[in-house]
């Protein structure tokens, strides 16, 4: 099971990204494409929740990498979704996917340059805290 699962995911990895000690590092415009053909992936910014309401991927769910129950709450988040985690530039996303993977997430793409390089690539964000928009 292990097996055929580590074999899918090197598969997708050379369709999109690159592999990375069991995590997919996308570009914003590999992440964005990835949005668009797949419907199961979670969003997962990590930042403050003030970043987070300032401006967001539309449909991200956000947990502080910060706050001192991150690690509780990462092991809450279910185990058979795959998820699209970033911050603000890659830093505090590059360690929580590492939490992730040892929590038992399997699938996890790594958006490199975190919103700056989303924004850079120009796509769109959500601005106002969640239910404002």
């Amino acid at each position: 099971m292990l097996t055929t699962l580590v074999a899918v995911l090197s598969l997708a990895a050379s369709e999109i990204g690159t592999m990375k000690d069991g995590v997919i590092h996308v570009d914003a415009s590999e992440a964005a494409e990835l949005l668009k053909e797949r419907d199961d992936i979670q969003i997962l910014d990590v930042r403050t929740r003030r970043e987070f309401n300032a401006e967001r991927i539309e449909g991200a769910a956000q947990i502080n990498y910060y706050a001192p129950n991150f690690k509780s709450q990462v092991i809450k988040l279910p185990r058979d979704v795959p998820y699209l985690v970033h911050c603000r530039s890659g830093n505090r996303s590059g360690r929580a996917v590492r939490i992730l993977k040892d929590a038992g997430i399997d699938e996890i793409y790594h958006l490199d340059g975190g919103i700056l390089g989303w924004k850079a690539a120009s796509l769109p964000v959500v601005t106002g805290a969640p239910g404002d928009e």
